[in-house]
């Protein structure tokens, strides 16, 4: 997981998204992490200590959200802030108890890590206005690896204003070839 975050960064230095790179808080230690997972009785996830170990999110202050995405949509979150928007989940009923949302659009809509029996470590895509949160990698790293790819491949690239962009086709097709047994990325 650690070579395909550091494509996605490299990726980002390529396509000259300065504003990203210089929001990109530093990783935390595994102390740190341990501590804080556990103390919000979250299990122990080796992919999440990654994760939050390569950079602990972005800093948002008085920055565009568009900036600061690392994929098109989504930026990432600070350990803090997953961990506040996890506890606020545990009582709603359409989230999962041990959902710890790594990356947020800025509007209600999250990736999850699904932490619980039987799911640890899948990765959902919540929609705020949806009640079904399908899973659509199999682990952090598969989606790690996906998005590396596709800054690889050109299907994510900078438009002509300056904004991060995909191919949605594109990366569909990609998502399926890269995760074959995703039941979300088969075709329609």
């Amino acid at each position: 997981m650690a070579q395909a975050l550091g494509r996605i960064e490299a990726a980002h230095a390529r396509l000259r998204r300065d504003t990203l790179l210089r929001a990109l808080r530093p990783g935390l230690g595994a102390l740190e992490l341990d501590r804080s997972l556990r103390d919000a009785g979250l299990p122990d996830d080796a992919l999440v200590r990654s994760l939050f170990g390569w950079h602990d999110g972005v800093d948002t202050d008085g920055a565009v959200l568009g900036d600061l995405w690392l994929f098109p949509g989504f930026y990432p979150l600070s350990l803090q802030d997953a961990l506040l928007h996890a506890a606020a989940f545990r009582s709603h009923p359409r989230r999962g108890a041990d959902w710890l949302p790594v990356f947020a659009d800025g509007g209600g809509d999250f990736y999850v890590v699904d932490l619980g029996d039987g799911r640890e470590g899948a990765v959902r895509r919540l929609r705020n206005d949806e009640w079904d949160q399908p899973v659509e990698f199999a682990d952090l790293a598969d989606m790690v690896r996906t998005v590396a790819t596709a800054f690889d491949d050109g299907v994510y690239h900078v438009d002509d204003e300056g904004w991060l962009e995909m191919d949605d086709a594109a990366f569909a097709r990609l998502a399926r070839q890269l995760n074959p047994g995703m039941r979300h990325w088969a075709e329609p």
